[in-house]
């Protein structure tokens, strides 16, 4: 399973997050404390973490996310926005940011980006063995050989049936 995380003061939103059904959210109020709850555990080293981060002050907010995408390796990082600009988006996907939602997302849309996040898992996160192993895809020998002859045969029919 994996653990969720608010970093946020927003009594609105800390209230949201207490109804996600099926999930034990935990509340952080800085980055060092949302640090400490998504640095695994000497017991279990596979733990994952969902960051939903509260968008406030831009310079702060980027530092944050820096230290937190460098240190907390098994953390896919929302952002809970408004209205970003094209050049502030950047800014927070180069800083670690994975994502977005609104800031007013409902329990619902929230519930439904943690399943999404959760059934895409070993996607998802940090994980470069299976990026490569996705990205990875070999024509066996014998298949390469035979579209080879095959199409050169075809050419060869084909400039003879165009030659008549």
């Amino acid at each position: 399973m994996i653990g969720i995380v608010y970093l946020g003061h927003d009594p609105k939103i800390q209230e949201r997050f207490k109804y996600i059904p099926g999930q034990l959210v935990h509340m952080a109020a800085n980055y060092k404390e949302a640090e400490h709850v998504c640095t695994p555990s000497k017991n279990v080293g596979d733990e994952r973490f969902i960051l939903f981060f509260e968008q406030t002050i831009l310079n702060e907010d980027i530092t944050a996310i820096t230290y937190l995408h460098k240190n907390c390796k098994n953390t896919y990082i929302i952002l809970l926005t408004g209205e970003l600009s094209d050049k502030n988006r950047l800014r927070y996907q180069q800083s670690g940011v994975s994502d977005t939602i609104p800031k007013e997302a409902s329990v619902t849309e929230i519930h439904k980006k943690i399943q999404f996040i959760s059934d895409r898992e070993d996607l998802l996160f940090d994980n470069n063995d299976t990026k490569y192993r996705i990205l990875q895809f070999k024509i066996p020998l014998w298949k390469r050989l035979f579209d080879i002859i095959f199409a050169s045969m075809a050419i060869i029919i084909l400039l003879s049936l165009i030659h008549i």
